[in-house]
């Protein structure tokens, strides 16, 4: 495939699998094994598609962070919301900075734990069925709790979005909240995992690639990035976030088969 289809094809996979309940890292990894793409580990391409994530989160829930930043300066709710939201952060960043290198190594180690973790994944999100209904505010009991399962998600196949979300409806905060408060902990991981490739950008890891064609793989990320993400909030409204459920577990079956027939050897 041409690497100009290729860069554009990938930017629809991290905008689609970024914000849906599906494992970002998960659908990359099994790419990986799937093809030979030089595409796949490239630092610059990598870069780029995250940016483009990042601008979507920050457009959709643009007032969301306004307000929040606002609470460095301000007091009372506003900051409260502030600190909510690097407690929230902070279990995900102190793992993934301490373990960076050893959660990389994991699939190669366990080439089953991305069909497992895919599995566990598909069967959390059953379980919801649009049953979970909350009301209780975001309290920082609740922010360390979701970000200790934020953590959980730095392993291929277990879905950042899917399971800070569910641990706060588990908590019995309100659907929209939990939506909000995932993507507003996100953000902060996406820009410093970004941040961290530079330097092996700067060493001569990233492959460079087309201006323009990095301009348009920036556009598509964005844009179905954005699409992802109102699909994503409108099903959590609707109670069928247990669909996402079904697919993880036909593709962690398929993928188990692929895997048992010697695929990825």
């Amino acid at each position: 495939m041409d690497t100009t289809w290729e860069s554009l094809w990938f930017a629809v996979i991290q905008g689609l699998t970024e914000f849906l309940p599906v494992s970002s890292s998960g659908h990359l990894l099994a790419m990986k094994q799937l093809t030979d793409s030089a595409l796949l580990t490239d630092l610059t391409l990598d870069i780029v598609l995250h940016a483009a994530t990042l601008g979507a989160i920050l457009v959709v829930f643009r007032r969301d962070f306004i307000r929040v930043l606002a609470g460095v300066w301000r007091g009372g709710a506003a900051r409260k919301e502030f600190l909510l939201v690097g407690v929230g952060t902070l279990p995900a960043a102190v793992v993934g900075l301490g373990f960076r290198d050893r959660i990389e190594e994991l699939p190669e180690i366990a080439p089953y734990l991305l069909p497992i973790c895919w599995g566990v994944m598909g069967l959390a999100l059953l379980g919801d069925r649009g049953r979970i209904r909350g009301h209780l505010p975001i309290g920082f009991r609740v922010a360390v709790w979701v970000g200790l399962w934020q953590s959980i998600a730095l392993l291929p196949g277990i879905s950042r979005s899917g399971v800070t979300i569910l641990a706060a409806l588990w908590c019995g905060v309100a659907r929209e909240d939990a939506a909000r408060y995932s993507f507003l902990i996100a953000a902060p991981l996406i820009a410093g995992a970004t941040v961290l490739e530079i330097p092996d950008l700067v060493a001569g890891r990233g492959v460079g690639g087309n201006p323009g064609v990095l301009a348009l793989a920036f556009a598509v990320a964005f844009l179905t990035g954005l699409v992802a993400l109102r699909l994503l909030l409108r099903l959590l409204q609707g109670g069928r976030f247990h669909y996402f459920g079904i697919y993880l577990l036909g593709v962690s079956i398929a993928f188990t088969l692929w895997l048992r027939l010697g695929g990825g050897s």
